[in-house]
């Protein structure tokens, strides 16, 4: 991006009023409006600007410097009560999660699992545990008992992925600090150390056939408590909340890790609020940052570009070195996804694919490498495991047969990466010479304890690309994500969007060159010659 437009997208930034071209039309909150009232007019003519992309590229890899240490809760995904409910309970008489599912899924990472989005702020746990005769109806799950109450759901996740960890939202609108307190007794508590008295919620998990403490990784002080329509709480309503649910909560653990969130939809028009988007983040960092471990920002992109969201998460970034002299704190991308674009004409359903196309799968590639090479975002979670537009998998509408998306595919090859460190690695064409910028070509590099992993999305042409390494190393293994176009995905009768080996790319000799075809992710494990 051109250092005038960045500049430009800077200076709204930090407006008065926190959006980006903003249309005189109010948007309206709650989840599925992120977008609602934005002028995209901007960001998508610097799109087509840069899909054109060049036929030669340099990828620069040097192994001699680290980004930051390899977290593969990177690659978390993010459920929603409703949804997942449907998905693994389709016979309402039984209350044993569909096999064909658990089959499917087979092999997948689930590094870090958040329940819930949207749906966690009026989802009762303490109503969604025990026998299902002891359950009431939740507005969660369409006013009927959720089946898939949190021990079933930490379950079924630790039955695909023995080595799953968690993350839980709070709800804050419906839920106590007591109830928040006996939670996370519940998850985590020992069963011989009572520190609640009353009910021993941790022998009532063990009960319940989960006998070891559950994982949690990070517990998340509410959803879009600034953007849900049953809440629109200002700043000091979330951090007296805040406040009380952590005092609550590291009474029982005080080892949990906090989380707290930033704005949301920082990039939407709201003229009826006076304070800048960023006040938000800087009034938790100022009266929150001794208590809290990070800030979770939700990041929706294409929409607007991801350099144009980036200069967000960089703020909230910058701000908490300012604030707190230090970056302790940290960057959790607790929602992420591609946005599907409302048809002109017709329901929003009908672009619902975009999302898990193989461009919404290069899309989410594209960020995730992103994400890699930030310093200071260690963890981050897909919107969603199926939900809405968002998924990893589906059931078809008339048949019921489940099937996974291009989504899935990405995710199951990128789990499979056992890596200690990302490596700096600079990507450049003719037409963006400074690293990194041309959006179409974005690689990342990890050290494995075999070698390398170098991963390539190419949104652009076909192109020759240039590999400059420290060392000689030659192509081991490749796999590749692509498809005949953009728009093709996944159905429960067809699978254009998949992950195949590329054995084209395997040699002994030292990697120094070679061509990638146009609209493909790439992954190459490297080992030394």
């Amino acid at each position: 991006m051109p250092a005038s437009r960045t500049t430009l997208f800077a200076s709204l930034l930090l407006s008065v009023v926190p959006c980006h071209g903003a249309s005189s039309t109010v948007a309206p909150t709650g989840a599925g409006n992120e977008y609602q009232g934005v002028n995209l007019d901007d960001d998508s003519k610097t799109f087509r600007s840069l899909s054109p992309g060049t036929g030669r590229a340099t990828i620069r890899i040097s192994e001699s410097v680290s980004v930051k240490h390899y977290t593969p809760e990177n690659l978390g995904l993010n459920y929603e009560w409703r949804s997942t409910n449907r998905l693994l309970f389709p016979n309402a008489r039984t209350q044993t999660p569909d096999p064909e599912i658990d089959a499917l899924l087979s092999g997948l990472r689930m590094p870090l699992n958040r329940m819930a989005g949207a749906s966690s702020q009026s989802y009762r746990w303490k109503e969604s545990i025990g026998p299902l005769s002891e359950r009431t109806p939740q507005e969660a799950n369409d006013k009927k008992i959720c089946r898939l109450g949190p021990i079933e759901w930490i379950k079924w996740t630790t039955t695909i992925d023995p080595r799953a960890r968690f993350t839980w939202v709070f709800n804050l609108i419906n839920d106590t600090p007591a109830d928040h307190a006996d939670l996370v007794e519940f998850l985590t508590g020992d069963p011989a150390n009572d520190p609640n008295g009353g009910i021993n919620w941790a022998q009532r998990r063990v009960d319940y056939g989960i006998p070891a403490p559950v994982p949690v990784h990070i517990w998340e002080i509410g959803n879009e408590l600034d953007w849900d329509k049953k809440s629109l709480w200002d700043i000091d309503h979330y951090i007296r909340n805040a406040r009380e649910t952590i005092t609550a909560i590291r009474a029982v653990n005080p080892r949990a890790r906090i989380a707290v969130h930033a704005k949301t939809a920082a990039w939407s028009p709201r003229p009826a609020e006076t304070r800048p988007w960023h006040h938000w983040h800087q009034e938790l960092l100022r009266q929150l940052a001794t208590h809290i471990d990070y800030i979770s920002f939700h990041f929706y992109y294409d929409g607007h570009t991801v350099t144009r969201l980036e200069t967000f998460t960089k703020k909230i970034l910058d701000d908490i070195h300012a604030i707190t002299g230090s970056t302790r704190i940290q960057l959790y991308i607790s929602e992420h996804a591609r946005w599907p674009a409302r048809p002109k004409d017709g329901p929003w359903e009908q672009n619902w694919h975009q999302t898990h196309s193989l461009g919404g799968t290069l899309s989410t590639a594209r960020y995730l490498i992103r994400i890699l090479n930030t310093p200071g975002i260690t963890a981050a979670s897909y919107h969603a495991f199926s939900s809405g537009p968002w998924g990893l998998i589906y059931r078809d509408p008339q048949t019921r047969q489940p099937y996974t998306t291009g989504i899935f595919d990405l995710y199951k090859l990128l789990g499979q990466i056992e890596a200690s460190a990302v490596l700096s690695t600079r990507t450049t064409t003719p037409a963006h010479p400074a690293p990194n910028t041309d959006l179409t070509l974005q690689a990342a590099t990890l050290r494995a304890p075999d070698g390398l992993h170098l991963l390539i999305t190419n949104h652009g042409p076909a192109r020759h690309l240039a590999i400059v390494l420290e060392k000689p190393y030659n192509v081991a293994d490749a796999r590749q994500i692509t498809a005949p176009d953009l728009d093709a995905h996944n159905t429960a009768t067809k699978r254009p969007v998949t992950l195949q080996s590329a054995p084209r790319y395997l040699s002994s000799a030292p990697l120094n060159q070679f061509d990638i075809p146009s609209n493909t992710l790439l992954w190459l494990r490297l080992t030394q010659n």
